[in-house]
């Protein structure tokens, strides 16, 4: 179906779908597709990885349309499947291969913890979210997400404290607020701006007394929103720098590969 005689054809096809929103469609289609790759057991190292690629997507269309059960299930093909290409990758040598894959594996863990939120699974939440931060120190969008699990899940932060202290020693390591555009965005090594404006209205919520937070974590939350607020108002009125980090972190982002290198191995 689809025509699925070319992997990167169908990939960038379900992709542009998934960007219109067709997102039906685009579940067929990578569902197709790795079905396909999957069945192959002598694919080359070339479709090995777009295979990673189509259960990537795949599992991440499954869990916009609320399909977690299976999004979960999907999910842990993916993980099989990376690690089988990094040991393609290791046993060639292949250096800029294993920094695409291994750059790949916080969002993998970040995709498994959102899909565990959604099935109000605190633990694998808690456990997905922690190995993103581990594979990629730093990583804010991760730290957010662990505390808000526990909003989704439990209703309260009460129990959140040790997760709130994470998030709160994580953001205070990014750096200062940037500008990029028309957004604010936090700037952090080895990952993609984040909204700043979201990151602070979460901060503002978790900190609401009826959250349950403790109070030493609430009135830290509320003094860094402060700063970020005027951090904000300093960028618009020019006494603050609105992007000295952004350039270079962003050319940090997205290694390459050819794997046409090593496809016949």
């Amino acid at each position: 179906m689809f025509g699925m005689t070319d992997p990167q054809q169908v990939v960038s096809q379900f992709r542009r779908y998934a960007e219109e929103g067709r997102l039906e469609i685009a579940e067929v289609m990578s569902g197709e597709l790795s079905e396909r790759l999957s069945k192959n057991k002598d694919r080359s190292a070339e479709e090995q990885r777009w295979l990673v690629e189509a259960l990537r997507d795949h599992t991440s269309i499954l869990h916009q349309r609320g399909k977690n059960k299976t999004a979960f299930g999907s999910w842990k093909l993916l993980n099989k499947e990376r690690k089988n290409l990094l040991k393609v990758a290791k046993s060639n040598n292949l250096e800029n291969a294993i920094v695409e894959i291994n750059s790949k594996i916080p969002s993998d863990f970040l995709l498994g913890g959102n899909i565990c939120t959604s099935l109000k699974k605190l633990g694998g939440a808690k456990s997905n979210y922690s190995k993103a931060i581990k594979s990629c120190p730093g990583f804010i969008e991760a730290a957010r997400a662990k505390v808000d699990a526990y909003l989704a899940i439990k209703g309260n932060l009460k129990k959140a404290s040790s997760a709130t202290n994470q998030f709160i020693r994580i953001i205070e390591n990014s750096g200062p607020i940037n500008k990029s555009g028309n957004q604010f965005v936090f700037v952090a090594d080895n990952q993609a701006p984040v909204d700043a404006n979201f990151i602070v209205q979460r901060m503002q919520a978790w900190s609401i007394d009826s959250n349950g937070l403790n109070k030493t974590n609430a009135t830290k939350l509320k003094t860094l929103v402060e700063g970020y607020q005027s951090q904000m108002t300093a960028i618009e009125s020019g006494l603050q720098a609105a992007n000295a980090k952004l350039a270079a972190a962003v050319e940090k982002l997205n290694p390459t590969m050819d794997y046409h290198s090593y496809s016949r191995n």
